[in-house]
């Protein structure tokens, strides 16, 4: 005799499929070999392959000051934030108008 519950599993394993928790072996393989030849994205490829322009934005010295310029941002809106009690740039000390105008140029110039 047999309670409703091993009824029920009976049924369940009956009308269901066994699947495997992997799929196919070979077709994971070629996933993996096309994951593996493709070209990773790179956006200096898309540069020009001439001038000072794109000799600078290729630069790792570029990459590191702009990182740098990024960080120092970062920490000047912590001190902006915190010691900054005008209600608008054009009512700031000066040592805010500087940095704001600092950063603003130099992210301009990054984005050119």
């Amino acid at each position: 005799r047999t309670t409703r519950i091993e009824d029920a599993d009976e049924t369940v394993s009956k009308n269901t499929k066994q699947k495997s928790v992997f799929q196919d072996r070979d077709s994971m393989k070629a996933k993996v070999r096309q994951g593996l030849l493709k070209e990773t994205y790179n956006v200096q490829d898309f540069y020009k392959p001439t001038g000072i322009w794109q000799a600078i934005a290729r630069s790792t010295r570029f990459d590191h000051a702009t990182l740098t310029v990024i960080g120092f941002n970062a920490f000047w809106i912590w001190i902006d934030t915190d010691h900054n009690q005008a209600d608008s740039l054009l009512t700031a000390s000066l040592e805010f108008v500087v940095m704001e105008n600092f950063f603003c140029l130099y992210f301009s110039f990054e984005w050119l």
